[in-house]
C-alpha cells in the first residue's frame, strides 16, 4: 500500500495532518469492478488523537480548496462539510442517503473504504483507489443532488433556504449548494499514520459529547471494527 519511499509533496501532506483537518460525500455514470484489497501489516504504535476543527458559518470557507489528490496509490483523509455548517445529519433520513451511497461505492467503484464517520454537518472518510479525485467527485455530487431532492420532497424550506444563503457565486448554474468546495485530501504514507486517523475518525462523537464510546455512535464504522456490524461496507484495517 505504501510505496518504499514518499514523495516530498506526500510527506508534507502528510505532516499538515495534526494541525489541519480542516472542515471537510454527478450521478455514477459508469459500474466498476469490485477490487480486491491486500492485507496490511497492522502496526502497534497508536499516534494521539488529532483535534476536532469546528465548523464555522463563514463563506470565506467556501473557495476552492488547495488540497489535491496527487498519488492514487496512498490512502487519503478526506472530509466533506455542509455549507455554513448547517446540522443537517441529525436527520436519519439523510444519514441513509450517506450510507446508501457508500454501500454503493464501495461495492460497485474500486474505492476501498477503511473508516468513515457521519457527524450532524460533516463527513470523515479514509479511502483509497486509483482515479480517487474523479470517483469522489461522482460521489459527493450524488450524494448532494440525493440530499436536495429528500430536502424539497419533504418541503423542508427552512433547511433549504440556509443551504440557499451560502452557494458560492460562481456556481450560477444550481438553485442550492450542498457541500463545501473541496474535500481537504490529507495523503497517508505510513501505517502508523493510518491508524491514528482511523482513532481520530472514530472518536469524532466522543469528542463532539455526542456520545461515551465511539461504538455507541451509529453512523460509523467503529461499529464494525468492534464486531457490532455483520456487513460492515468497510474493508476494516489490520482484520482484513
Amino acid at each position: 500500500m505504501f510505496p518504499s519511499g514518499a514523495t516530498e509533496l506526500g510527506v508534507k501532506n502528510c505532516k499538515r495532518l495534526n494541525g489541519m483537518c480542516h472542515n471537510l460525500v454527478t450521478e455514477f455514470h459508469s459500474v466498476m469492478p469490485r477490487r480486491s484489497s491486500a492485507p496490511i501489516t497492522k502496526s502497534k504504535k497508536y499516534c494521539k488523537d488529532l483535534p476536532i476543527m469546528e465548523v464555522l458559518p463563514n463563506k470565506k470557507l467556501m473557495g476552492r480548496s488547495r488540497f489535491k489528490f496527487h498519488e492514487d496509490h496512498y490512502p487519503y483523509f478526506i472530509t466533506y462539510t455542509v455549507v455554513g455548517g448547517v446540522p443537517i445529519f441529525d436527520d436519519p433520513i439523510l444519514s441513509k442517503v450517506i450510507i446508501d451511497s457508500l454501500k454503493f461505492m464501495t461495492a460497485e467503484f474500486e474505492i476501498v473504504l477503511y473508516s468513515y464517520v457521519i457527524m450532524h454537518n460533516h463527513i470523515h472518510m479514509i479511502v483509497e483507489s486509483n482515479s480517487i479525485a474523479e470517483k469522489i467527485r461522482r460521489v459527493k455530487s450524488f450524494t448532494a443532488r440525493k440530499i436536495i431532492d429528500s430536502l424539497e420532497f419533504r418541503n423542508r424550506s427552512n433547511i433549504l433556504y440556509r443551504i440557499k444563503l451560502f452557494r458560492v457565486t460562481f456556481k450560477e448554474s444550481s438553485q442550492y449548494q450542498f457541500w463545501q468546495e473541496g474535500s481537504h485530501p490529507i495523503q497517508i504514507n505510513s501505517d502508523k499514520k493510518l491508524i491514528s486517523c482511523i482513532e481520530y475518525i472514530h472518536n469524532n462523537p466522543v469528542k463532539a459529547g455526542f456520545v461515551e464510546k465511539p461504538e455507541h455512535w451509529l453512523y460509523s464504522s467503529a461499529r464494525a471494527y468492534k464486531g457490532l456490524e455483520t456487513d460492515p461496507i468497510c474493508t476494516l484495517y489490520g482484520l482484513r
